[in-house]
């Protein structure tokens, strides 16, 4: 698709130079300051010459229906407008460059770069050539380029309050409707001489037959009465003018009874006019139905289905269904306040269990450090024990040894004198050895009894510091298991608030449909209306056409009386019945030509008559399919701006009668209700509808293009002046939603926080731009 990527132009209006790229994808909002004259406000700042020089450089003419010369600046004799269009599906760039001069003709340059070639200056042999290859490289005709991409109040025409023969224009351009109709126009002129050659097929046998008859009624006549040949010619020529005189008194009661049918039909034609009129009104369709009703009881018509109890139906269907969407509404606000607390209480939780667990990995680390201290602290001590135990038997052993020696020591009783039978035992060295072994084993003991203490209390300590670390592997898992659990909860949560929408969204998706159906119940209510008066008309047709063969039929058994009456009158002794049975036989053999012509010249039309209406069929096909799209896609972008307003556009429609009722109505719904027509509602909810409208428009227009081809610009000016700043807001978050490149001109609002605007302003007769994004 094109974009427009930048515009520079001189001498333009009041710009004596323009520089301009617009933002891609964006909104712009465009207004003016004209400094000089302050009851002006934003008028004659400039904003227009800014449209018109983007106008000048696609399309080749100003919008304004002005000379192309007279948007020079008056101070000077040549003004220049260059533009930059790139296509990056295409990969390729187009630039063109006009001139134009007071005193010589426009003189236009444009350059084709494809890819990474160099740039190819394309020539063309007039003005009307370069505009026609521009605008087919866009794939935009200028009538598409004025209707859907720059809109402006003075040529803007809306979709939805134009007439009916408008928007059939609008969607034959859409659908390609138009050369279907070239098709019908062709097949229709095929048609008039073979309808011409039918009636006049269907005359002659009419008259044909009409004489077969009469003729077999006088050869019936004249063989019952052949015993009898008394009665005379003349009698018989009496028989034959009385049959005259009867026939025409029965071809003017058929005259008399198609001048009913043609009052008949004359007031069916009124009765149409009556229901387009009533169907066009703001009457709401109870009151229209009562009203068809009546009216088609005063022309004997059978009355239509009963229409108002569907729609109360309906309406009741959609209450509760409302009331329904309301109720799930408020439980999928619930739910989704449920789930944002328990995702924030789990976020909490996380966050906690992520701050909590990095402190009990420390502390873990911590103790893990002091058992393993401990553990090292109670093997030393262990073997300390041991090597005192070691020390200890040691001692034990040697205290018995010397308690054993010194148990020998024999005293004299005389002299006191101490003395063993063991010669190398120092009695005295010994008992000091034992009183130190004995004093070392206390010391041992001891030593022994505070090395058990010490690992008695660091195996406590130990056991102390175990359960600290289960105490935090607890508090780790309590962790662990309270996200498990809210992760639970919110997936729970989750998956009621999915189920919530799904229901939603399906009770939405019913009521949608069930507003269109009350959206179109008017519709098929008046195609049924329709459908009985086009049935009506063509039942007094159908009897008008069988008075008037029974008058060809009439007027054929006349002749053939009239004939008869000639030859019996010229041969008043030839054989009757010879000469009635021959002239039976001629006539015979003219109504089986004429019946056979009849055939084959009716099989001729209902030939054209199917193709007529396959080629009726794929119109409305076509055309239906574009109507949808405009629905669909203006519905949404209703949706998008938060409108509760739903448009609701009727098609065509083959009515029983085979006829195409190529009647587009235009329906505004809310909540299910038929609100009438578009014109009843306020400006800002117009502007809004309108503003949908236009958009589907666009994006159609561009859908119709070649692959590739398109325009993503749209230039509004002074069509949403109605929308309020609040309205503007939504108004440009639909745009920016859709990536459309619009330029939007407002000479009120001007959306004071919206970032994307250009400001036009004037002063000493000097326009110029000041960008602020």
């Amino acid at each position: 698709m094109w974009q427009l990527q930048s515009i520079r132009a001189t001498n333009i209006c009041a710009f004596e130079t323009l520089e301009f790229s617009p933002i891609q994808n964006q909104a712009t909002l465009i207004f003016g300051m004209n400094l000089d004259n302050d009851s002006q406000n934003s008028n004659g700042s400039g904003k227009s010459a800014l449209l018109e020089a983007i106008a000048i450089g696609i399309i080749g003419e100003p919008l304004r229906k002005v000379n192309a010369d007279e948007i020079i600046n008056d101070r000077f004799d040549e003004a220049k407008v260059s533009i930059i269009l790139s296509n990056r599906i295409l990969e390729c760039q187009m630039v063109v460059i006009r001139v134009f001069s007071r005193k010589n003709p426009q003189a236009i340059q444009v350059f084709l770069q494809k890819g990474q070639a160099d740039a190819e200056e394309i020539k063309q042999a007039s003005v009307a050539d370069y505009n026609k290859y521009i605008l087919d490289q866009i794939g935009l005709s200028k009538e598409d380029i004025l209707k859907n991409f720059i809109l402006t109040a003075r040529k803007y025409q809306s979709f939805l309050s134009s007439s009916d023969k408008d928007k059939k224009e609008i969607i034959n351009r859409f659908s390609n409707g138009i050369l279907v109709d070239d098709s019908l126009e062709v097949l229709n002129e095929d048609m008039v001489p073979v309808q011409e050659e039918l009636q006049q097929s269907e005359k002659k046998v009419a008259e044909c037959n009409g004489r077969v008859s009469a003729l077999s009624s006088e050869i019936e006549r004249a063989v019952n009465d052949a015993a009898s040949r008394k009665e005379s010619i003349k009698e018989r020529i009496e028989s034959m003018k009385q049959s005259i005189i009867d026939k025409r008194a029965q071809i003017r009661q058929c005259k008399q009874n198609i001048d009913a049918m043609d009052i008949q039909l004359d007031k069916l034609d009124e009765l149409d006019e009556k229901m387009q009129n009533l169907e066009k009104s703001d009457v709401d369709t109870e009151s229209a139905y009562q009203k068809i009703n009546i009216e088609f009881a005063a022309l004997s018509l059978s009355p239509i289905k009963e229409y108002i109890k569907q729609i109360s139906s309906l309406k009741i269907e959609i209450g509760d269904l409302q009331k329904t969407i309301q109720m799930l509404n408020e439980s999928a606000n619930a739910s989704c306040k449920h789930v944002d607390s328990l995702s924030k209480e789990l976020s909490l939780a996380q966050s906690n269990h992520t701050e909590k667990s990095a402190k009990i990995k420390s502390d873990k680390q911590a103790i893990e450090q002091q058992i393993e201290s401990m553990r090292e602290q109670a093997r030393q001590l262990r073997d300390k024990g041991k090597t005192l135990g070691v020390n200890r038997n040691s001692i034990n052993t040697a205290i018995a040894s010397l308690e054993k020696q010194l148990a020998g020591v024999i005293q004299c009783p005389k002299c006191s004198y101490e003395f063993t039978l063991d010669q190398d035992v120092d009695i005295h060295a010994a008992r000091i050895e034992l009183e130190n072994s004995k004093k070392n084993l206390v010391q041992i003991e001891n030593d022994i009894a505070a090395a058990e203490e010490s690992y008695n209390e660091c195996v406590e300590n130990g056991k102390q510091k175990q359960d600290e670390r289960y105490a935090l592997e607890q508090q780790e898992r309590e962790l662990d298991d309270n996200c498990k659990a809210l992760a639970s909860k919110l997936k729970s949560a989750q998956s009621e608030h999915e189920l919530i929408e799904v229901k939603f969204k399906s009770a939405t998706g019913k009521l949608e449909n069930l507003q269109e159906t009350v959206g179109g119940m008017r519709k098929q209510m008046f195609d049924e209306v329709f459908d009985s008066i086009d049935s009506a008309i063509k039942n007094a047709e159908r009897k008008i056409q069988n008075e008037e063969n029974e008058i060809d039929t009439l007027n054929g058994s006349i002749s053939a009386y009239e004939q008869n009456i000639q030859e019996l009158e010229a041969s008043m002794n030839d054989d009757i019945v010879s000469h009635l049975q021959e002239s039976k036989t001629k006539y015979q053999a003219d109504l089986a030509i004429a019946i056979s012509e009849q055939e084959e010249i009716s099989a001729r039309w209902s030939r054209l008559k199917a193709q007529e209406s396959a080629f009726m069929e794929f119109k409305t096909y076509l055309a239906n399919s574009k109507i949808n799209a405009i629905s669909q896609i203006t519905n949404e972008f209703l949706a998008a701006i938060g409108s509760d307003i739903r448009v609701a556009l009727s098609g065509y429609t083959m009515l029983k009668s085979g006829k195409v009722r190529d009647k587009i109505s235009v329906s505004l719904i809310r909540d299910g209700i038929d609100c009438g027509s578009f014109d009843k509602f306020s400006a800002g909810e117009k502007c809004r509808v309108e503003l949908a409208s236009v958009l589907a428009l666009h994006k159609l227009s561009n859908v119709n293009c070649e692959d590739g081809k398109g325009l993503n610009l749209l230039i509004i000016d002074e069509i949403l002046d109605s929308t309020d700043e609040s309205g503007l807001s939504n108004v440009f978050k639909a745009l920016n939603d859709t990536q459309v490149t619009a330029l939007v001109v407002s000479h009120g609002n001007i959306a004071e926080n919206y970032p994307n605007r250009l400001i036009v302003s004037k002063k000493n007769g000097v326009s110029s731009l000041n960008e602020k994004n």
